[in-house]
């Protein structure tokens, strides 16, 4: 009775561990849409309303839910708070604040991503701005066109792997 209830248990968590993973797999793609989303209407406020970059991105995080919300809300206060820092240095510390640690499943290739185009904001005038802006809308579109290929080949590659590890460390210790 007990071999069988270890035997259960070894199989639950193992495909619970490959289910897991898929499901990270999954958040990392609509977050990255999520930024996507939020991207775009950044690019609407300053092209239609002309808004400064720190009210842009309160407007944006209070029209948003979500994980990237706040850091849009705490990088728009510190920008409008005029700290002397830059928006890539700001962007960086809210990135690396706890609440994002905690919800984020970016990748740190992403995050490296959003570092570059935090840095091509902020110094530029507003159409310099809107190219960047499309620049990275553009590396944005392939990088989850990528992410959903890899997520369709790798999420029933890691639910599969979950399960056939559980069955051979049963095999294992039977």
């Amino acid at each position: 009775m007990i071999k069988m209830c270890g035997i259960i248990l070894i199989l639950a968590s193992s495909a619970g561990i490959g289910f897991n993973l898929s499901n990270i797999m999954r958040l990392r793609l609509n977050e990255l849409a999520e930024l996507k989303k939020m991207i775009l209407m950044l690019r609407g406020e300053i092209k239609y309303t002309g808004t400064p970059l720190g009210e842009a991105f309160g407007v944006i995080a209070r029209r948003t839910k979500g994980v990237y919300s706040e850091l849009f809300k705490n990088t728009g206060m510190e920008l409008n708070a005029l700290s002397g820092k830059t928006l890539p240095e700001i962007w960086k510390e809210q990135y690396a604040s706890e609440l994002m640690k905690n919800e984020s499943h970016l990748s740190d290739k992403d995050f490296k991503w959003l570092l570059q185009f935090a840095e091509g904001l902020g110094y530029l005038d507003k159409e310099m701005q809107l190219g960047t802006i499309e620049l990275y809308m553009e590396q944005l579109d392939e990088i989850i066109e990528a992410g959903t290929k890899d997520f369709t080949k790798n999420s029933k590659l890691c639910k599969a792997l979950g399960i056939c590890a559980g069955l051979f460390l049963t095999i294992i210790l039977i």
